[in-house]
Parts: structure tokens; C-alpha cells; sequence
């Protein structure tokens, strides 16, 4: 008896309780933080996703391919000669970290002003926005085509 009351407890109306207060207290975050644009989602501010055209910021590169299924690093340590040389370079610890360091975002600047037509020192001011030492890949991207449209 003890046993079956503690499953429903724990098994069922704990997890059903702490479900209903976070889709209460936080619901875009408990539903993966998606990102719409024109009524579809196109992808979410936790997970990093592959970009490849020279007009947008690149991510870290991903030992997972950006699959969040099979996540994870390379487990290649600093002593491993394989290791990369520049760290900001190195792929994301699980593979789908969707920030990049504003110093990875900065030395990509010249190739995105070129590619987009635009001045470098604009680029760099939505970078300069951030209040954090880095940026989320998807939302600057997705500002970087709010400005363009703009102009």
C-alpha cells in the first residue's frame, strides 16, 4: 500500500503539480523558448542551430551536427594534440550552446558587411547591445535581417 501511495505521489501528482506551476509562472521558457517569425517556428533560444550563408553569424561548431538527440562534446582536452589552437573556436560543450563569445561575433563582422551590403560599424552596434560577454546566434541573425529591411 505504502508503495502504491508513494508512485502516485511521486510518479504522478508531483510531476503534474510542478508542470502546471511552471507553464503558470514561466510559459515560453517551459515550452523550449521558441522563436516565430510570420507564424512559424523557426527554431529556439536555447539550442543552437546550423548557419551557413556568409550573411549571418556562424555558431561554435557543433559535435553533434546541432542534433539534440545524440549531444555532446569531443571530450578532446587541452593537453590532446587535437585540440584547437584558438579556444573561441572549439565546439560547444554539448554541442548546441546557441551563444558565441562578442569577440567570435566581431572577427566574423567583415565577411557579414561585405556579404549584406552594409557598413561594418553597424554591425557592430547591435553587437555593442549585448549586456552579456556574448551573443544568441538566431536573435542577432534575426535582427540582422530586421535591419536590412529597414534600411
Amino acid at each position: 500500500m505504502f508503495f502504491a501511495v508513494m508512485t502516485l505521489i511521486t510518479g504522478l501528482a508531483y510531476p503534474l503539480a510542478v508542470t502546471a506551476v511552471v507553464q503558470l509562472a514561466f510559459p515560453k521558457q517551459s515550452n523550449g523558448s521558441l522563436v516565430v517569425k510570420n507564424g512559424q517556428i523557426i527554431g529556439s533560444e536555447l539550442i543552437a542551430q546550423p548557419f551557413k550563408d556568409p550573411k549571418y553569424f556562424w555558431p561554435r561548431p557543433s559535435a553533434s551536427n546541432y542534433n539534440a538527440v545524440p549531444s555532446g562534446a569531443s571530450n578532446l582536452g587541452p593537453t590532446n594534440p587535437k585540440f584547437p589552437k584558438n579556444p573561441d573556436q572549439a565546439t560547444s560543450a554539448s554541442g548546441l550552446d546557441p551563444d558565441i563569445t562578442i569577440d567570435m561575433a566581431l572577427a566574423q563582422v567583415k565577411r557579414i558587411s561585405k556579404v549584406r551590403k552594409i557598413k561594418p560599424e553597424q554591425l557592430q552596434a547591435i553587437l555593442a547591445k549585448s549586456k552579456e560577454p556574448f551573443i544568441n546566434v538566431l536573435l542577432t541573425n534575426l535582427e540582422l535581417d530586421n535591419l536590412v529591411t529597414s534600411l
